[in-house]
């Protein structure tokens, strides 16, 4: 079974629920991290031993290879966010 490659977008509060466990997955791996802020998204990708960090969700859509955009970001932000992704044919949790 091929695992499937996840974006997280948004290194926040909500992220801290998310990595640990996906870090530990057989299932997934998280190969790119965004946030607004690019030292929250470096420190979060290096905690938990992501490749690589963006601090732009269009940059992480058009720069990283991966299936599964995983929206972590504050709500407000959700629809925005989750239509560029759809838009650019990944498949969407939040």
């Amino acid at each position: 079974m091929d695992r499937v490659r996840i974006g997280l977008a948004g290194c926040g509060s909500v992220s801290g629920s998310y990595l640990p466990h996906l870090a530990g997955s057989a299932y997934a791996d998280v190969v790119a991290v965004c946030d607004v802020d690019m030292s929250r998204a470096e420190r979060s990708a290096e905690q938990h031993g992501v490749a690589q960090a963006f601090d732009d969700v269009t940059s992480m859509l058009d720069g990283a290879e991966f299936d599964l955009f995983l929206n972590t970001t504050a709500m407000p932000a959700h629809r925005e966010l989750n239509h560029l992704a759809l838009t650019a044919g990944k498949h969407v949790y939040c």
